[in-house]
């Protein structure tokens, strides 16, 4: 008795070794089930991965500009405070009995040093972690000397300002903290200086590692051409 024409439910069960063939085919259809969910696994994977390095490398070059150009505008602001004789900016100060020019300059200063610090901490690393202490520790270090000046010095290292008590603080105060050689804006100064040399080469390091990261070839060229597009 058939069951299609030509073919009966004997060779059937005999076709697939006594299994029959919906058997087969059900088998062969979960082994291609799970190969098509295996590979779309495998493709979405390397999807998340890429997407990850992608974030990772944005982070990376925006917290390393902050800390570039906080690092260049401190220099610049730290230069004007830690200079000395008649016509730098304390000199002038003195000249004209005003703290005015000398509180901007501060304020620009404390500024850039709370960018720079919370820039390295969120890249990471174990320079920046050293370089973060070394800033904390200026800082502590300098904690009555900045609260004289109408700054204070918070439990992160980081610099708040009152400026209604930076106003009113006395010229010699001001000096102590931002003026003339191993002030605490002197040693801030310098330390930025190898901090931003130090974050360029670490960006650069870093963009690589994630651009080794991928499994493709056109990503790798792409995430290896991210420092080069930023400088």
């Amino acid at each position: 008795m058939s069951y299609t024409t030509g073919t009966n439910y004997r060779s059937i069960k005999s076709f697939s070794g006594g299994r029959g063939v919906v058997s087969q085919l059900r088998s062969s259809s979960a082994s291609n089930y799970k190969n098509t969910n295996t590979s779309k696994t495998s493709s979405s994977s390397t999807g998340t991965s890429s997407s990850s390095n992608a974030v990772l490398a944005t982070q990376l070059k925006t917290y390393s500009k902050i800390a570039e150009n906080s690092a260049d505008d401190l220099q610049k602001s730290g230069e004007r405070l830690t200079a000395t004789g008649e016509n730098s900016l304390f000199g002038k100060a003195e000249k004209s009995k005003s703290t005015k020019d000398v509180v901007s300059t501060a304020t620009d200063f404390v500024n850039n040093y709370n960018n720079i610090l919370s820039s390295i901490t969120k890249l990471g690393g174990t320079e920046n972690k050293k370089f973060g202490s070394e800033l904390k520790k200026y800082a502590e270090d300098n904690k009555d000397a900045l609260k004289n000046a109408g700054i204070t010095v918070l439990t992160d290292g980081s610099l708040t300002m009152n400026k209604k008590e930076m106003n009113a603080a006395s010229l010699e105060n001001l000096k102590k903290v931002f003026n003339g050689k191993d002030s605490f804006a002197d040693k801030v100064t310098k330390l930025s200086s190898d901090i931003e040399e130090n974050v360029k080469k670490k960006l650069k390091e870093n963009l690589l590692v994630l651009g080794s990261g991928s499994s493709s070839t056109t990503n790798r060229k792409s995430s290896g051409s991210y420092f080069n597009a930023l400088v």
